[in-house]
């Protein structure tokens, strides 16, 4: 069958020889279409050799996708099939998992020949070849600090994922921390997905969760947690899909006292399969090393900007951590809320109970502070007597929330029996984008907000 690159007249009305059609070294088939449905009439040597376990014809496109694991389409073959005439396309034949080259030749009578070459191992190169240039260009670029979050941003980009985050242990608070996250710009609701995802798995209805385990990946050298497809997500499927995610990758980077753990996430089928699992498997030692040195330098950090009192930041830790998600709010367009808290008669506390009552009244209200944050929220000492709660994704209905919560529970707390804690709240609120200003302007803000101490 002598094969026209524009001129389907040119076919003849009879299959390709089938000699030669056996020799090809690639993947053919043949068939006609019939009814506007490509039916494979007979397939060569080489396909049976790539597409193992897939019946003998005749069987439609649809029927061959439906005998492969995963969630395939024929959508693509069908139309290309559906007017006569010479193309070559790319065919996700199964996302992320199974990609081939497809060239179809259809004449007018509706015989076809379509050359099916799989490109997934040519996928997987390339992707790998970008993803390699850009991590070389980060560790020239970046100190052990920054690395950590250019390499999430450098893995969002080339792998084409909604999210990716890093999530460490903190034995001080003994549940895990957002150390780093990047969202895809382009799909706004990617960050508000994400973190109630999450949260199912580091704050479970059964109570707190140890260094163990997080969904169904084991806290442990090498733990993976693949699921290619929202199918594959087993107890939690119904839970991925209440919050559009369909593909998910966790793997532990580092184990030890305070583990860190990589996880990729996607609400496209297929995202996080074979192309974009043998990348990262091919990329780990980078990561897991560069997280090691990224941990290093973090607790060191945090011995610095922790206050020795209460456990949580440091003024100085407070305010770096504050133009971070000022800068990230004001770049991603969400909510950002400031929550102020004074104990507005610490004086009071002080004059009938000394300063080390004094003491135990901030760490209470420290310790009830903890307890209440989400792990991507942030929380420390804004003054003598006074808190800063940093509220990512939070407009200021929640943060008034929030702070209701704190108010009524801590002034209970009091180490007075016969003075309660008089817990006074401030909100700063930004819509995100522009509206969120810089560093100085937000800290004039707050001020002006903070509730008055009594006199």
């Amino acid at each position: 069958m002598a094969l026209g690159r524009s001129n389907p007249e040119s076919y003849t009305s009879t299959l390709m020889e089938e000699a030669l059609f056996q020799r090809f070294p690639f993947p053919m088939v043949q068939g006609r279409v019939v009814n506007g449905v490509p039916t494979v009439e007979t397939v060569n040597r080489a396909f049976h050799g790539q597409w193992k376990g897939i019946g003998h014809p005749p069987f439609t496109f649809a029927e061959f996708v439906e005998q492969l694991p995963g969630p395939g389409s024929a959508a693509m073959v069908e139309r290309l099939l559906s007017k006569p005439g010479f193309v070559s396309r790319v065919w996700e034949v199964v996302p992320g998992e199974r990609i081939v080259d497809c060239t179809v030749s259809r004449d007018r009578e509706g015989r076809f020949v379509a050359f099916l070459p799989e490109y997934t191992y040519e996928m997987v190169v390339c992707r790998l070849e970008r993803l390699r240039d850009a991590l070389n260009e980060a560790l020239q670029l970046y100190d052990a600090e920054a690395l950590l979050r250019e390499l999430t941003r450098v893995l969002l980009d080339t792998l084409g994922l909604d999210w990716v985050g890093v999530l460490s242990w903190s034995r001080q608070e003994e549940g895990w921390r957002l150390s780093v996250s990047e969202s895809n710009a382009s799909i706004p609701e990617a960050q508000d997905r994400a973190l109630p995802f999450l949260e199912r798995f580091l704050h479970p209805p059964e109570g707190p969760s140890p260094p163990v385990s997080i969904g169904a990946l084991s806290v442990e050298e090498g733990g993976r947690w693949w699921v290619r497809w929202t199918e594959e997500a087993g107890p939690w499927t119904e839970h991925f899909r209440e919050h559009g995610i369909a593909s998910l990758f966790a793997g532990v980077l580092i184990t030890g006292s305070s583990p860190m753990v990589l996880v990729t996430l996607s609400g496209r089928e297929g995202a996080l399969g074979r192309v974009n699992g043998d990348v990262l498997r091919s990329v780990w030692p980078v990561l897991s090393s560069t997280a090691e040195r990224h941990r290093t330098i973090a607790g060191l950090r945090a011995v610095q900007e922790r206050d020795e009192l209460t456990g949580l930041y440091s003024v100085g830790g407070l305010r770096r951590q504050l133009a971070h998600e000022l800068n990230r709010a004001r770049r991603y367009g969400y909510p950002l809320s400031l929550l102020a808290l004074g104990v507005a008669n610490y004086d009071e506390v002080i004059e009938q109970g000394g300063e080390a009552i004094g003491d135990e009244a901030l760490r209470r209200v420290g310790h009830q502070v903890s307890a209440i944050v989400r792990n991507v929220d942030k929380a420390g000492r804004l003054g003598d007597c006074s808190f800063l709660l940093i509220l990512p994704h939070t407009p200021r209905e929640g943060a008034e929330i929030v702070g209701g919560r704190i108010t009524a529970d801590v002034g209970k707390m009091s180490p007075l029996p016969n003075l309660g804690l008089d817990l006074q709240a401030g909100i700063v609120a930004f819509r995100g984008g522009e509206d969120v200003p810089q560093l100085d302007r937000a800290m004039e803000m707050l001020k002006e907000a903070a509730p008055e101490q009594n006199a």
